[in-house]
């Protein structure tokens, strides 16, 4: 069972530390190479653009936030429809033609693959638990 449980972690965990990292050596050498080229200043952000830049961080940080909360509230299985087809609609901007077919693609291809296929055991969100589910 414990094996089981680690499947999860390590089916995400991989791919994304890699494109992590490779996003990171990207942004390295990217950096390395301004520093080389002494020839273009640097730009100086306006204020209007620190406060885009701003704004733009403080609604990642809260959609994070919200989709751990949805996570921790509702359990996986239904949260992974909700917090993507509230991003989907709020965020996002999307039509409700398109935020429902993607919020249900985004739960089919979740169930399918951890739920349907590797059985993996997935805790039952708080809210469920309170109520006495």
């Amino acid at each position: 069972m414990e094996e089981r449980a680690a499947l999860f972690p390590t089916v995400l965990g991989i791919p994304c530390l890699a494109l992590a990292l490779l996003a990171f050596g990207q942004e390295l050498f990217n950096t390395l190479r301004r520093s080389t080229d002494r020839t273009h200043p640097p730009a100086i952000s306006s204020s209007s653009e620190t406060t885009v830049i701003r704004s733009r961080a403080v609604s990642i940080v809260a959609w994070t936030l919200g989709f751990f909360a949805t996570i921790w509230l509702l359990g996986f299985v239904i949260a992974v429809p909700v917090a993507s087809f509230l991003y989907f609609r709020f965020a996002g901007r999307e039509k409700w033609s398109l935020s429902i077919p993607l919020s249900l693609a985004a739960w089919a291809v979740f169930y399918g693959l951890f739920d349907y296929l590797l059985h993996l055991p997935f805790p039952e969100g708080q809210l469920f638990l309170l109520l006495g589910n």
